[in-house]
């Protein structure tokens, strides 16, 4: 599920390529977390998300029919979260993670209570 970007490395620093854009980026942000700090918590009902570590190491737990427990914890890692999926990251120390999306923000976009997640699912 995480894959790797390519790094190219030299004296001045890194440079970090993705070229396999699946999807239009109409939205990017960065999310920074201070260690033991929980961000994201909450589902998109449209929006497909691709999240790229700049520097953090990270537990990441997905949520739609299943649960997945993945981990961040190199730059340049990736993966895609795709929409109708709960999100939650917890920073297991202080780092950055920069968001791409395939939707501008539309505040009716978020489901942000699990209930209300748990049950759009189970339709």
């Amino acid at each position: 599920m995480i894959k790797k970007l390519r790094i190219r490395k030299d004296y001045r620093g890194s440079l970090f390529v993705y070229e396999k854009n699946t999807f239009r980026i109409r939205r990017v942000f960065v999310i920074t977390g201070k260690k033991n700090c929980v961000r994201g918590n909450h589902a998109h009902k449209n929006t497909i998300q691709l999240l790229i570590n700049i520097n953090s190491k990270s537990k990441i737990t997905l949520k739609n029919k299943s649960i997945k427990n993945i981990t961040f914890s190199k730059q340049g890692e990736y993966f895609i979260c795709p929409k109708k999926t709960w999100l939650k990251i917890r920073f297991l120390k202080e780092g950055s993670i920069i968001v791409l999306c395939d939707k501008k923000y539309k505040k009716d976009d978020y489901i942000n209570n699990i209930e209300d997640f748990n049950k759009s699912i189970s339709m």
